[in-house]
């Protein structure tokens, strides 16, 4: 059997292995023929010098068996960028989930601070129009008072909580940066790998690339939810403050009515007054909220993106794995026969 022969046998061989184990992939059984055709049909440098252009059986099949260990080589070397590649992604996955079960919670909270602020705003309506009736009502007013001072310390409390997931979630994000720069890397990698396999790498080079677009695209996402998360502790300074303007406002109110309760005139103008301020601050506050609660569903939105992207680019790159995996067990078992 000559080389031309044992080539166009392998080639053959490559293109019924890859019909039968791989059918939806119709593309596959061609790129196996060249790739095959191209490498069985270079001499290797150390190939046996005959004088009369022959080569013997056992010598074609050293030539063939070197050419194939190569080309499984260079799979293994795809299939092992692949799998890094897979990894990376895997824990961009992981980073964007637990960055999106934060981002819903700090919506969770942001919503109960803004139900609480018109609960509250509900009971200042309620002292105005005791003010308004008469003055044996200034107890009841010291009371409704004291509840909203209580509520104040209430909010504190959660503001502060708010804070912390604030910080959460920007250090994931830093984490998803840090990720998709080293996913990008890889890709790079990958795509360097697969244009040395040459023909047999053309579809490794693709998936290689939009794993590398993928990777640009999460940096740019990353950097996204950055922004958002710097307006949103702008918009989260001026809540803490209005909310500590209204407790220091109400404290002042509630000394006013217990010191005032021997004028009642004095008291219901005093207490009116400082409703009215405190109503104002309210309506801010309840406005902050729902900017707070926006911006948080905007974050909610990109990290499902990142999410979606990242699971492409693991998908693409266990598609590079299967498809590494299939041509160096192939390449096996062709140089066993």
């Amino acid at each position: 059997m000559t080389v031309q022969q044992g080539t166009a046998l392998a080639a053959l061989l490559l293109m019924l292995l890859a019909e039968w184990l791989l059918p939806g992939l119709f593309w596959l059984p061609s790129v196996l023929a060249v790739v095959a055709v191209a490498v069985l049909w270079q001499a290797p440098a150390d190939e046996p010098d005959i004088d009369d252009g022959q080569l013997s059986v056992e010598d074609e099949y050293s030539v063939c068996k070197q050419r194939l260990g190569d080309v499984d080589q260079l799979a293994a070397t795809v299939l092992n960028n692949a799998t890094r590649v897979n990894a990376a992604s895997g824990q961009r996955i992981s980073f964007a989930e637990d960055m999106v079960r934060l981002t819903e919670e700090l919506s969770a909270d942001a919503g109960q601070i803004a139900q609480q602020t018109q609960m509250c705003h509900g009971v200042m309506d309620e002292l105005a129009a005791s003010i308004r009736d008469n003055d044996p009502k200034v107890q009841r007013l010291c009371q409704q008072l004291q509840q909203a001072v209580e509520w104040s310390g209430q909010q504190q409390e959660r503001l502060q909580s708010f804070d912390q997931q604030f910080q959460d979630i920007h250090e994931m994000a830093q984490t998803i940066r840090g990720i998709s720069e080293q996913t990008n890397l890889l890709a790079l990698n990958a795509a360097i790998e697969a244009a040395r396999a040459g023909e047999a790498g053309r579809g490794f080079a693709v998936v290689a690339d939009e794993v590398k677009n993928l990777a640009a695209h999460a940096g740019q996402q990353a950097e996204k939810i950055n922004e958002l998360l710097n307006s949103l502790t702008g918009t989260e300074k001026e809540f803490l403050l209005s909310s500590e303007q209204f407790r220091e406002q109400m404290q002042k109110t509630l000394m006013a009515t217990h010191e005032g309760e021997a004028g009642s005139e004095r008291i219901s103008q005093n207490a009116e007054a400082a409703l009215q301020q405190v109503e104002g601050m309210l309506g801010n506050m309840i406005r902050q909220t729902e900017a707070q609660t926006n911006n948080a569903q905007k974050i909610a939105e990109d990290l499902g993106q990142l999410k979606e992207d990242a699971m492409a680019s693991q998908q693409g790159s266990a598609k590079n794995m299967e498809l590494a995996k299939n041509i160096s067990q192939q390449l096996q078992e062709l140089a066993q026969c």
